[in-house]
């Protein structure tokens, strides 16, 4: 009896453990688990770090800050991590030695109080990447939010920076600067969400001066 107690609990760690690892987040659920639900608020910095969290955090507390935060003066503090996240509840795959899903970059940032930014990316290009401007905002509508196109830097054909306001129903505005890179393979790029309007400095040193964008 014990021994077949014992043979279960092993065979229920790896299954456990396995469960946590594949868990995957829709990239709206997962933008709307940090957004505030009020105007001028941020939400704690335990938010994504419960037990079934979809999110492998690889930051202990908050601590974690790097150049990039401190060049677009996101926070001080900051998370990082990985998920696997889907588009259309489709995730994106890898061919390695063998066909592997993509796990997605995270990283949320903010000062002590609470989260202002999320941070998203891939390093693959991919025709189920949705960095262009028809796909984001195609995707972003079927889920009832409005949003707007307001700057942009598509200087080179290959790459660029969009830069949008969204609107979800009955919550704050949230802002999205979409950094993408395509090639022949297709696109690949990274979301940076703010849940507060950014300055002019943002824009200079993300080089989004064009507002006249179609």
């Amino acid at each position: 009896m014990v021994k077949i107690l014992l043979l279960s609990f092993l065979l229920f760690i790896p299954i456990k453990l396995f469960n946590q690892q594949n868990k995957k987040v829709e990239l709206y659920d997962l933008l709307t688990m940090f957004m505030p639900s009020k105007e001028n608020t941020l939400i704690d910095w335990f938010t994504g770090a419960e037990e079934n969290s979809p999110i492998e955090w690889e930051t202990e507390g908050a601590n974690y800050e790097d150049t990039y935060s401190k060049d677009l003066m996101l926070g001080s503090f900051g998370r990082k991590g990985k998920a696997i996240i889907t588009i259309n509840n489709k995730p994106l795959y890898i061919l390695f030695k063998k066909k592997e899903v993509v796990k997605w970059d995270i990283k949320i940032y903010g000062p002590r109080i609470g989260i202002s930014s999320l941070y998203v990316s891939n390093n693959i290009l991919g025709q189920v990447n949705c960095f262009d401007d028809e796909c984001i905002k195609s995707y972003f509508a079927r889920k009832g939010a409005d949003i707007k196109l307001l700057r942009c830097n598509t200087e080179s054909v290959s790459s660029g920076k969009l830069f949008y306001e969204i609107k979800i129903k009955n919550m704050p505005k949230i802002f999205l600067t979409v950094d993408y890179s395509c090639g022949s393979a297709g696109c690949g790029g990274d979301f940076l969400f703010q849940f507060f309007e950014p300055d002019s400095k943002y824009f200079g040193k993300q080089t989004l001066i064009n507002t006249n964008c179609k």
